[in-house]
């Protein structure tokens, strides 16, 4: 028992900054704690209780980690949140939370009392957008302001200071700030962590794009104590330590790390899956680990026996491990899913029993055809492949030659060929300054960040801009259109191309229409909404208030009716497209019929509906009016799926 004896001891002890001891190291699970969803942050006060962000609130636990209190609710107003992200304890108490959704920091009393807030969303001086990483110093407020790329300082009442944007940050999410004043900030869209000194210059930076010791991917969570810099490298599935001198200079070798990579369905007790947030307890006794993606977090004591006991053998890892991304789409037998660990999109055949891989194309990187961060996919017009880079910025298409019209279904290497790459933010800059132009955007953006995307039967295209908050609407000829939702849309997700009334699908299973005619329907996940607006861009109608909670995917079928994934009540909703829901099913769960955090979603040539099951690791695929009709993907989790159907087709069997 001398992991626990340790704990109790460290219990006991004053709250002083320090490890598990001189030489040690964590990775001993402990336990987890129960009723947390989507923790994405953590801090302890300075009176020893621990704060854990997440579904729009702070929950509070006391010295034995059981929860006392919850601060805040979902919502707008003073003390309430919308997807809290990273929380920070100041030197007489206070707590800074960045409210990621409502681009804000908020600041409570030691009781949780409302104290003040700062920043709204744009790019200008103390502006933010969707900030999720805060550190507190005695006289700064350091905040990882994601959405504008960026750092920014605030003295500790909330006014603006400085903003450090010469390190070239891309995505920072996690920071944290030693007690030399030093600031290391997750840099998670360039896989690395920077330190900077208290005026914002690059003292080192730590780490680039791979699965090995030293290597990150996604990192978005640090933490620093005694000395050691902690980080969450979250698509490693893994926390890697470092000595912070050696880092400064130039050594960045990793101590030691920690988590095995989760394998079976909601695997804990040490494993790890997409770890968000790593805090150290001030008295050093224990770590915790935050995993947003399956609603827990995970508290480890000091390690024992040899460091393989708790780390990845780098031996057998094959790389970033594959996992299937949040969006899906189909065209005629072909289905469109992509891979965001590899950067990679992929094509599979649905004419069998199971879903068979045809091509795989793209890959991580700079040049036209790879992706820095793939976003969004989509089927175009002749069955071309449409793909979205957030970080980089772009729309590329592909044509696929020899899987249309192939025999059988067979990998062909090579099939996919880039026809186009267009960098958006420059599109639309240029048609701002084109002032021969009919209509124009009213402005230059300071950056475009395409997320999912549609497009029409004649090549429309219909872009997520998430950096805005709108949906930018090009013609065939990539010339922009129309900006769509400027103040109505919060956060989008996903956007579908409706049908007209009446329209009927052609061979390919894609609604006809006239050109521009379509409306499209755009899923919200912070309105909790699926807003449809006309084809002049007005909005038209809104489905799912007070129903839905936070809608993911969207489709429609021929028939018009709006098909939405909702990834916070695990369910699948059918609206007909004037407004009232017609059909739900699902529910948090693995078998047959049952989600976890689904997201996208894609009707069929047959007219069958497929539903991404992201947080399962699967596909699932149904009638039309519900009836489960099949899964694929990952073995663990299709065979919790079709159990039911198994165990009657072998007591069928043995009857016979």
């Amino acid at each position: 028992m001398p992991s626990l004896l340790l704990v109790l001891l460290g219990l006991l002890a004053p709250p002083v900054a320090a490890g598990p001891d001189v030489d040690g190291r964590y990775g001993a699970y402990l336990e987890a704690l129960d009723g947390v969803v989507e923790p994405r942050g953590a801090a302890w006060t300075t009176d020893g209780r621990l704060l854990v962000t997440g579904d729009h609130h702070v929950a509070v636990f006391d010295a034995n980690l059981a929860e006392v209190a919850s601060w805040g609710r979902r919502g707008t107003a003073p003390g309430q949140f919308r997807r809290p992200t990273g929380v920070a304890v100041a030197p007489d108490g206070k707590v800074y939370v960045a409210d990621t959704g409502n681009h804000r920091v908020q600041i409570l009393a030691p009781d949780g009392g409302w104290a003040g807030r700062f920043g709204q969303r744009g790019a200008g001086p103390g502006q933010l957008v969707e900030p999720t990483g805060v550190a507190v110093g005695p006289d700064a407020v350091y905040v990882a302001d994601t959405g504008n790329d960026r750092v920014q300082v605030f003295d500790r009442l909330g006014r603006p200071v400085t903003r450090w944007e010469g390190a070239g940050f891309e995505r920072p999410t996690g920071i944290a700030r030693d007690d030399a004043g030093r600031v290391f900030v997750a840099d998670t869209g360039n896989h690395r962590v920077v330190v900077l000194d208290a005026g914002g210059a690059v003292l080192a930076t730590l780490g680039e794009r791979g699965p090995f010791p030293g290597l990150f991917a996604e990192p978005r969570g640090v933490a620093v104590a005694a000395g050691r810099l902690y980080v969450a490298d979250t698509e490693n599935h893994r926390v890697q330590v470092f000595d912070v001198a050696a880092v400064l200079r130039g050594d960045g070798t990793p101590l030691y790390e920690w988590g095995k990579h989760a394998l079976r369905p909601r695997e804990g007790e040490g494993r790890l899956h997409y770890p968000d947030a790593v805090a150290v307890a001030p008295d050093g006794s224990r770590a915790l680990v935050c995993e947003s993606f399956v609603d827990r977090v995970q508290v480890f004591g000091p390690a024992e026996g040899d460091a393989s006991l708790y780390a990845a053998d780098p031996t057998v890892r094959p790389g970033i491990a594959p996992h299937a991304g949040r969006e899906v789409a189909a065209w005629n037998r072909l289905l469109l899913t992509l891979e965001p660990e590899s950067q990679t999109l992929q094509v599979m055949d649905l004419r069998g029993p199971s879903p068979l891989t045809v091509t795989r194309f793209g890959d991580w990187g700079d040049a036209p055809g790879r992706f820095r961060r793939l976003r969004g996919v989509a089927f175009g017009p002749k069955g071309r492949v449409f793909a979205t880079d957030a970080d980089a910025g772009r729309l590329q298409t592909w044509r696929l030659d020899q899987l249309h019209e192939a025999p059988e279904a067979a990998f062909r290497p090579g099939a996919a060929h880039l026809v186009q790459s267009v960098d958006l933010t420059e599109l639309v800059a240029l048609a701002a300054d084109d002032a021969a132009a009919p209509t124009r955007p009213a402005s230059a953006p300071r950056r475009v960040g395409p997320g999912a995307l549609a497009v029409d039967p004649q090549g429309h295209c219909f872009v997520i801009d998430e950096s805005a908050a709108v949906v930018l609407q090009l013609d065939p000829a990539w010339r922009w259109l129309r900006t769509i939702g400027a103040g109505r849309l919060q956060r989008p997700l996903d956007v579908a191309v409706l049908p007209r009334f009446g329209a009927t699908p052609d061979k390919h299973g894609v609604p006809r229409g006239g050109a521009g005619e379509q409306r499209i329907a755009v899923s919200d996940g912070d309105l909790g909404q699926v807003l449809v607006f006309g084809p002049d861009g007005e909005l038209d109608a809104i489905l799912g208030a007070g129903i839905l909670r936070e809608p993911a995917g969207v489709a429609a079928d021929a028939q018009g009716r709006v098909l939405v994934t909702d990834r916070a009540l695990h369910t699948l909703h059918v609206f007909d497209v004037t407004g009232p829901e017609v059909a739900r099913w699902g529910g948090p769960g693995l078998a047959a019929g049952e989600f976890y955090k689904p997201w996208g979603v894609a009707v069929l040539t047959d007219g069958r509906i497929l539903v991404l099951d992201h947080g399962n690791h699967r596909g699932q695929v149904f009638q039309p009016d519900g009836t489960f009709a099949g899964a694929f993907g990952r073995r663990l989790y299709v065979d919790a799926a079709t159990a039911e159907e198994d165990a009657a087709r072998a007591a069928a069997e043995e009857e016979r």
